[in-house]
């Protein structure tokens, strides 16, 4: 089939992605490896569906034309996941510095941290929050590398990570409310 009738037949379904990746499958391995941007090929793929779906395949003469614009539209993609990678592999994530911003979300009186116990904190998380929570601050691992441990996407690391992150707040603020008992949390 043609790129075009693909891309027609795709619009009322979402069937047929698959022959539309196979047909750019070496243009986005190249670009992955050229850019050394491994990590994010599940991203590329979700620009490629999305572009797909808002393209209108009308406004092309030919295919090859057509053809040209996703694949330039992949390279331009692919150039900004390289620069905003860059820009964060210089970032360094640690506990000290999350608790300072939680400390400023909640413009409370300062704890003493020997009542502020990390495992009672925790206590109210899910077990699967627990592990990215205590993987990423306590361990200083990488959403990816939590991802690549636990079998699961970097995305869904990262929505656990800010819901555990919403909720330790809620604890926080409860816990200083409170005179600094967690254990009454529970019944909160």
């Amino acid at each position: 089939m043609k790129l075009n009738e693909l891309l027609i037949c795709s619009e009322d379904s979402n069937k047929n992605f698959e022959d539309i990746y196979l047909k750019f499958k070496k243009k986005i391995n190249f670009l992955v490896m050229s850019f050394n941007i491994e990590l994010y090929k599940n991203d590329i793929l979700l620009f490629l569906w999305q572009l797909i779906k808002k393209t209108d395949i009308l406004n092309f003469k030919s295919e090859q034309a057509l053809y040209a614009y996703i694949s330039i539209a992949l390279k331009n993609h692919c150039i900004s996941i390289y620069h905003n990678q860059s820009k964060n592999s210089k970032i360094c994530y640690n506990s000290i510095l999350t608790n300072i911003e939680m400390d400023k979300n909640c413009s409370y009186n300062y704890i003493d941290n020997s009542i502020f116990v990390f495992s009672d904190l925790i206590s109210s998380l899910s077990a699967y929050q627990k592990k990215i929570i205590t993987m990423r601050y306590k361990d200083c691992l990488s959403d990816f590398e939590i991802a690549t441990y636990l079998n699961i996407s970097r995305q869904a690391v990262f929505k656990n990570r800010k819901a555990a992150l919403n909720k330790l707040q809620e604890t926080y603020k409860y816990f200083l409310d409170n005179g600094g008992d967690l254990h009454e949390y529970a019944n909160y």
